[in-house]
């Protein structure tokens, strides 16, 4: 589908991953930093981000049928690497969170390292691989988030490029 109202899709289906991506990655970094909040709200995190995560392949999709329509009239190159590395992170992201969530479950109930008795070697392993993946989680949803602004702004410019210009030459 090339058009939603007359309007070229893409710049409708591109409103809903910028602006929901960064406030998602906003919501895990504060999320992931609590066990509790880990164990109570993982999953739904993880139903969100695979949501937002289509609405980009959506804006991808569609991004890629208007640059065929306009045939090589403006240079996107940039804006579409930016938006694949974009995805790629936020790929990463959502393996990282189901990696997460999932490994947190394995985790006894409570904070205290020392609740778990260092006989167990896997659950002390697990204890430690939980705050890696924590972190991991946080820094792809920080990295995410600031490509995906820069993907939205340099679709911006391309867009507007000339256009602001233009009018202040007029005035």
């Amino acid at each position: 589908m090339e058009s939603i109202f007359d309007l070229p899709t893409h710049t409708l289906a591109v409103h809903a991953p910028v602006v929901l991506q960064p406030l998602l990655a906003l919501t895990t970094v504060i999320v992931v930093a609590r066990a509790r909040w880990r164990r109570r709200f993982g999953w739904w995190l993880v139903a969100a981000l695979a949501a937002v995560f289509v609405s980009v392949l959506v804006a991808m999709a569609s991004g890629e049928a208007f640059d065929d329509l306009l045939d090589g009239l403006v240079d996107v190159s940039d804006h579409e690497s930016l938006a694949a590395t974009t995805r790629n992170l936020m790929a990463l992201w959502l393996v990282a969170l189901v990696a997460l969530v999932v490994t947190q479950r394995r985790v006894p109930e409570g904070d205290a390292a020392t609740e778990v008795p260092t006989e167990d070697r896997g659950a002390v392993a697990t204890r430690l691989v939980v705050p890696a993946l924590a972190w991991i989680v946080a820094l792809l949803a920080v990295f995410s988030a600031v490509w995906m602004v820069r993907t939205g702004h340099e679709g911006a410019r391309v867009t507007w490029s000339g256009v602001i210009e233009q009018q202040r030459d007029r005035d």
